[in-house]
């Protein structure tokens, strides 16, 4: 599905969730609409494998012979792991949507009151809960910290893409260009 303007000028405020996406439903929801939706048979070779405890149970589908045997367990407990983002995981700041607008969820398994984020060796916050962060470009270093210190699991990712500009200034009308500048290098 295309979607955008017609002139080619770019479409402010809007990402493909918010735009082509919902056409793309609706179109395939009215060619459906009266049609009984048949659950697809899984390739050969493919398997499907209950994983998890009690409080987070889910199945996965697996390539025959590489599903878990057990449930993963660290030190007699359930594996506490980050869940997003995902080692490698490249993320791009889009110049199209507001700064104000990116955000990254850094969420966990089995999160403890006493587990914490640590971003470049400084502390986010508790991971009692999922935090939001606000993307800047650069690589990072995501560690779920418990409450004696203990690095439960870590993961690396980048951030790529154009910073956000900022604002311009005002263009001086005086004959002080010199001193304007440095004032305004100082804002920012």
């Amino acid at each position: 599905v295309w979607f955008g303007n017609f002139s080619g000028q770019p479409m402010w405020d809007v990402s493909g969730i918010t735009g082509a996406a919902q056409v793309w439903a609706e179109v395939m929801n009215r060619l459906n609409a009266g049609d009984k939706s048949l659950k697809p048979e899984p390739p050969p070779g493919i398997v499907r494998q209950g994983i998890g405890n009690p409080e987070s149970y889910r199945e996965e589908w697996f390539i025959e012979g590489t599903e878990p045997s057990a449930t993963l367990e660290l030190a007699g407990r359930p594996f506490q792991g980050i869940q997003y983002p995902a080692s490698g995981t490249v993320i791009t700041l889009d110049p199209d949507i507001p700064e104000s607008q990116q955000r990254v969820l850094f969420s966990a398994h089995e999160r403890a009151n006493d587990h914490r984020w640590v971003l470049n060796g400084k502390t986010l916050g508790s991971a009692a809960a999922s935090v939001v962060w606000k993307p800047r470009k650069g690589n990072y270093q995501l560690a779920l910290v418990d409450g004696k210190g203990e690095v439960l699991d870590s993961v690396s990712f980048e951030v790529r893409g154009t910073e956000p500009s900022r604002p311009p200034l005002l263009t001086p009308s005086h004959p002080y260009p010199i001193v304007l500048h440095r004032i305004q290098r100082n804002l920012w």
